[in-house]
């Protein structure tokens, strides 16, 4: 069988003198150099090894993973998207691979690739709460940008709102909220979304204050009076809240 003999740098400065087998451990050895220049934090020399190996075996989905990783502690962030994609290329359901691409395009500023790949992420994984968080956080970016725009735009707070709400953010969900109701008291709408939102945050009693209120513009108001009786009804706080968020969205 074919040998060479390798020579590589160790991070010390002295010379290693390997025989390898040809294109069976050589990839490996030298990634052995790249792997310490990491963890050294010398990013471009890392850089310098994978680029080497990558001209050899261009396939190879560790070492553009690997090298994906070191672009973005550079912020490179086209050439991190470049690996990412070739990755999913390999592997096109990877949930981590489609979470990273999804925040490197956002970086980049490309917000609709961004939500179309957490769209694709909550069709293969519905039920993963950090991706749901990040696309509230995508949406709460895309809607600010909007915005400077087209200030008060109803829809567009409306849905920035609603995207706070998603990770947790009351106080600004209240904030955006509480802007578009002083343009309309009687917002049915944004009353309804309001009342979630303090049932979420735990304010049962304003929470009921924006029910009764809905009951004064709409006495015919079916989803309103429902939620008002559970309010009252239902003692624990997070089955009240996913309770009264099921009788608001059932349209």
């Amino acid at each position: 069988m074919n040998s060479t003999i390798l020579n590589i740098y160790s991070d010390k400065g002295y010379l290693l003198k390997i025989r390898a087998e040809e294109n069976r451990i050589y990839p490996y050895l030298l990634k052995i150099p790249a792997e310490e220049y990491r963890k050294l934090s010398k990013h471009n020399e890392a850089l310098n090894d994978l680029n080497r190996l990558l001209d050899i075996y261009p396939n190879n989905s560790y070492l553009l993973k690997f090298r994906a990783e070191e672009y973005r502690k550079l912020g490179k962030h086209n050439e991190a998207l470049n690996d990412l994609n070739r990755l999913l290329d390999i592997y096109p359901n990877n949930l981590y691979l489609l979470k990273i691409r999804a925040k490197e395009c956002c970086k980049l500023g490309r917000h609709n690739e961004a939500l179309n790949a957490l769209n694709q992420l909550l069709d293969i994984y519905p039920n993963d709460k950090d991706v749901l968080r990040f696309q509230g956080e995508v949406m709460i970016d895309i809607s600010t940008e909007l915005l400077k725009m087209l200030p008060n735009n109803e829809q567009i707070l409306c849905i920035r709102a609603q995207a706070y709400t998603v990770i947790g953010k009351y106080d600004e969900t209240l904030s955006d909220l509480n802007g578009l109701l002083n343009n309309n008291l009687n917002n049915e709408k944004i009353l309804s979304i309001r009342a979630q939102t303090y049932t979420a945050s735990e304010q049962y009693d304003k929470a009921s204050d924006d029910l009764n209120r809905l009951l004064e513009i709409n006495h015919n108001n079916e989803k309103a009076l429902k939620c008002s009786l559970l309010m009252s009804s239902i003692v624990d706080e997070e089955h009240s809240y996913f309770e009264l968020k099921k009788y608001f969205d059932n349209k």
